[in-house]
């Protein structure tokens, strides 16, 4: 199944739980992919040895994420993220470099482009949607 169709089968089984339970928390979302039957069972790894080390994986990725670092732009200190994820080679190893080294290579300049386009179209959209809502 393509990931857009499980992508959908996923939202709307998180707005059941909300539903049912009045707020969407991760716990609920854990308790309700234990049942086998849940069709967020697949997306969670239930062999605990190996759910450890993914654990520790996902706060390490969490950890390198939430650095930022003071950069003087135009004379004023701008807070920007420290290091950007991209695909280091054709074997799909996924780095993460700084945006000083970013320039330093084509491909890693193109990659790093691409997710701050990425970046202010979605901050964009989202703004549009917020003052569609407060109106």
């Amino acid at each position: 199944m393509k990931k857009e169709k499980k992508d959908i089968i996923y939202k709307k089984r998180l707005e059941l739980i909300k539903k049912q339970r009045g707020k969407l928390k991760p716990s609920y979302v854990i308790e309700d992919a234990r049942d086998k039957y849940s069709p967020l069972h697949k997306v969670f790894q239930w062999d605990d040895s190996k759910a450890g080390h993914q654990y520790r994986l996902f706060h390490a990725r969490q950890l390198i994420a939430r650095m930022v670092s003071v950069v003087v732009v135009e004379g004023k200190p701008v807070v920007m993220k420290s290091f950007f994820n991209i695909q280091h080679d054709k074997n799909d190893e996924q780095v993460y470099i700084t945006l000083k080294e970013s320039v330093t290579n084509p491909n890693y300049k193109d990659q790093v482009l691409n997710q701050l386009i990425k970046e202010l179209e979605y901050v964009t959209d989202l703004m549009k949607t917020f003052k569609k809502y407060n109106g």
